[in-house]
């Protein structure tokens, strides 16, 4: 049975993020959007009130059967953009996909994605894989002075 989301969503709540099977500590209250800032560990993440659930009451190294732990750290050494000159649509979407997510777990908010002007394949593929990407805030076109239509300027959520 899916757990229902904890009525108390209070600072310094202990709270199950059930999509990432984690618990951690809720930091602010409600945005407007319906999310609330957690931290697991030393990360802070925006997860929508209904994909947590009310910690469970167990002892720590207490595991039930099947389940897993994960442990997310930061990525260190991660640039905030990526360069797909070369690449093949399928290829760009691959690398921009876990570009992002390292991009996430490095505390980037705004990333560039480098993909040419050529014949806008690329833009236009990596434009449409980034409009329904859950973590992408908002894109445009770069600036004339960011690299103009070769560019892409990502920021995220």
């Amino acid at each position: 049975p899916e757990a229902p989301p904890p009525a108390d969503l209070h600072r310094g709540a202990e709270v199950l993020w059930k999509k990432q099977n984690t618990t951690g500590t809720v930091v602010s209250e409600n945005d407007e959007n319906g999310k609330v800032l957690i931290q697991v560990k030393q990360l802070k993440f925006w997860v929508p009130v209904e994909e947590l659930a009310a910690a469970p009451k167990s002892r720590p190294e207490k595991r039930l059967a099947g389940s897993v732990s994960v442990q997310a750290e930061t990525k260190s050494g991660v640039l905030p953009e990526i360069n797909l000159l070369g690449q093949t649509l399928e290829e760009a979407v691959s690398k921009v996909d876990k570009f992002l997510d390292d991009a996430l777990l490095a505390g980037w908010s705004q990333v560039r994605i480098i993909h040419g002007k050529g014949t806008g394949v690329l833009r236009k593929g990596i434009a449409d894989f980034l409009d329904k990407h859950p973590r992408v805030k908002s894109k445009k076109i770069g600036a004339w002075n960011e690299g103009d239509l070769g560019v892409t300027v990502v920021e995220l959520d």
